[in-house]
């Protein structure tokens, strides 16, 4: 097998590539809650159970979703809207 020259731009352009797929809104935004919080929580602006809700939470969202900005949830065609419905798909 014929291995492929790779130059020093080659491997800054897949650099900045992989950088410009990990920043999208969504990462400002966790990053910004979680930066208020910490600011909240040291200035004592926020009680210490409000403080690891809002972090665990931002934490929990951001390593479970899915790279095409879904959760990973393998039920997301459900129907979740059950109260006072039945959701049996008959149609009579």
């Amino acid at each position: 097998m014929k291995k492929e020259k790779r130059t020093v731009g080659d491997a800054i352009v897949k650099l900045i590539d992989n950088i410009a797929d990990l920043v999208d809104i969504k990462t400002f935004l966790s990053v910004g809650l979680v930066g208020a919080a910490i600011w909240g929580f040291l200035t004592d602006r926020l009680d210490q159970n409000v403080f690891v809700a809002i972090v665990s939470s931002v934490i929990t969202y951001f390593f479970t979703k899915r790279s095409g900005g879904r959760e990973a949830d393998s039920n997301t065609n459900k129907n979740t809207n059950t109260i006072g419905k039945d959701n049996t798909n008959d149609n009579t």
